[in-house]
């Protein structure tokens, strides 16, 4: 017998400017972080982290992911949370995925040989298991115990990751003295989806974490 994978998931990468990249993490660098999980930390009550000129970078990735999924030009992927993470040696992340949120990011600010991203999504063959009690450790912990098809991708720096934001995901821990520091952004639909007088009619208004900063100062 031979196992084959005829099927691939997408994700987008694209590689922001050197320049930018390191502006950006001196400036994380200077934030308060908390542990706000088990393994790792993430900037200190704050999920509105906003770089202008890093925006301008995501805002033109985004973009260029809208065409590629074609949707429709009256609707817009809005940033709507923002925020840094830094994992220092020996920390990690668990398995999770970001609710409320269409398309998700990570973008890596420092470069490791250690502390990949993994994601995961479960394996087709068992979500029979939904509904039928015909495998063992059934009813176990789901994305744990279940088999799930899994990939692993290195923090490079300046590198910006754009995948579905119910995709499981975790960060392996970091064998590394230096530090790891990632930003992580939400994206929420915005615009008109339908017809005007169709019960499929839909007007959303997703805020944006610019829209939200600029109304505090």
């Amino acid at each position: 017998m031979n196992i084959i994978s005829p099927i691939s998931i997408p994700f987008y990468e694209f590689t922001a400017d050197e320049e930018l990249t390191n502006d950006v993490l001196e400036d994380v660098k200077k934030l308060n972080f908390e542990n706000h999980n088990v393994g790792n930390k993430i900037s200190y009550g704050n999920d509105f982290y906003y770089h202008p000129k890093l925006f301008e970078f995501f805002d033109k990735c985004l973009l260029e992911l809208k065409t590629i999924l074609k949707l429709e030009e009256k609707l817009d992927l809005t940033i709507v949370s923002c925020w840094a993470n830094k994992s220092s040696k020996l920390e990690y992340h668990h398995y999770h995925l970001h609710p409320n949120s269409i398309v998700s990011a990570v973008f890596y600010l420092t470069t490791h040989e250690s502390g990949n991203t993994v994601f995961a999504i479960p394996d087709p063959w068992y979500n029979i298991n939904s509904v039928m009690a015909c495998y063992k450790n059934n009813g176990a912990s789901y994305g744990e115990i279940l088999p799930q098809l899994s990939g692993k991708n290195k923090p490079v720096s300046g590198k910006l990751v754009l995948f579905p934001s119910h995709v499981n995901h975790k960060v392996l821990p970091l064998t590394s003295n230096e530090n790891r520091y990632t930003i992580s952004f939400n994206t929420f639909l915005s615009g008109v989806l339908g017809e005007d007088n169709h019960s499929g009619y839909l007007n959303l208004k997703a805020k944006s974490v610019k829209e939200m900063i600029e109304e505090k100062t």
